[in-house]
């Protein structure tokens, strides 16, 4: 599977975390985006096990690249042809607020589980358009945090052209042996490419 991602902004997207606003500012477009009333959030509860994907915008990546001070110009719109073809979505996994790995019962699988997120989510994370076409999954990324964090999260990257002629995009998660059970979120493609602005360094 191909890299599209380097790990130093994939690292910076995995703890980020309607009408149309107005320009919104670098410091303003994470937050707006991780607001489940926006339509870029969902979660899902089993018990005390919390699986939620957040959406994430190519202009994310573009941003961390230029260490969150953005000015219109040819830097700018290579990071966005760069980035532009994917759709990005952050997977987060936890139990009572904690990394879903790190719960008492998964203790005795957590190597498993661990070689699981890193090396075959490919396996557990499918995504289909409104036909039921399948949206390929291109490239993710997992960074482990040792019990550091809140939850486990997991960058996944789809195939954009996939999805052009769809209405919708439902993002499946099969249970990898952690007990999330399966999950899907749909979410309105149009609604993904109805952005905010950015508002620009002058």
């Amino acid at each position: 599977m191909r890299s599209i991602i380097s790990k130093g902004t994939a690292y910076f997207l995995l703890f980020l975390f309607s009408c149309q606003p107005g320009a919104l500012s670098p410091a303003e477009w994470d937050t707006y985006f991780a607001l489940p009333e926006n339509g870029y959030y969902q979660e899902q509860k089993m018990g005390d096990i919390k699986v939620a994907v957040a959406f994430r915008p190519s202009e994310s990546l573009a941003l961390q690249e230029m260490g969150g001070a953005i000015q219109k110009g040819s830097e700018w719109d290579s990071l966005l042809q760069k980035y532009s073809p994917y759709y990005y979505f952050v997977l987060h996994l936890s139990e009572n607020d904690r990394e879903l790995l790190y719960s008492p019962r998964n203790y005795p699988k957590y190597g498993e589980l661990l070689q699981a997120l890193s090396f075959r989510i490919h396996e557990f994370v499918k995504a289909k358009g409104s036909n039921g076409e399948e949206i390929p999954l291109v490239d993710y990324y997992f960074q482990p945090t040792y019990g550091m964090s809140s939850s486990n999260d997991i960058l996944l990257v789809f195939e954009k052209q996939a999805a052009r002629h769809s209405d919708d995009l439902t993002l499946i998660l099969k249970d990898f042996g952690a007990g999330t059970g399966d999950h899907s979120f749909v979410f309105d493609v149009p609604h993904l490419e109805n952005l905010p602005e950015l508002s620009f360094t002058q």
